[in-house]
């Protein structure tokens, strides 16, 4: 069960660049350095909502809103790095998110997800939220 917990915090943190900081480019640049292909996105993206999810339904954060912000939130973040989100499609990322959270609540070790999700979607989820 802990390669689902590393499956989904490996592919949220490529969402990120591993949580660095880098520093501020043109956005056609930004784009073309980090965008991966579409599929791809469409899974970093469904395994940081699922993660996201699992987070605010079993590990008391509810500071991520509703599923809605959720999905809202992190989906914001990846245009905010360059991705061209309107390529994606919404439905098969919602599906997707809902496997892989229903892949994470069979688990049924909510401790330690918890601890690995919350140590691993920590920068991800801080940059999704900035205000």
């Amino acid at each position: 069960m802990h390669w689902k917990i590393v499956t989904v915090i490996g592919l949220s943190a490529a969402l990120l660049g591993c949580g660095s900081r880098q520093p501020p480019e043109a956005p056609a640049i930004a784009a073309a350095r980090i965008a991966p292909p579409v599929s791809e996105q469409q899974e970093q993206l469904a395994s940081t909502i699922a993660g996201a999810t699992y987070l605010k339904n079993y590990c008391n954060r509810s500071d991520l809103g509703e599923n809605k912000e959720i999905f809202n939130a992190i989906v914001s973040l990846a245009q905010r790095k360059g991705w061209d989100v309107g390529r994606l499609d919404q439905s098969q990322l919602t599906q997707r998110s809902v496997a892989l959270y229903g892949n994470l609540v069979s688990s049924h070790n909510v401790t330690e997800n918890c601890t690995q999700l919350n140590r691993g979607l920590a920068g991800i989820l801080r940059s999704a939220y900035a205000r």
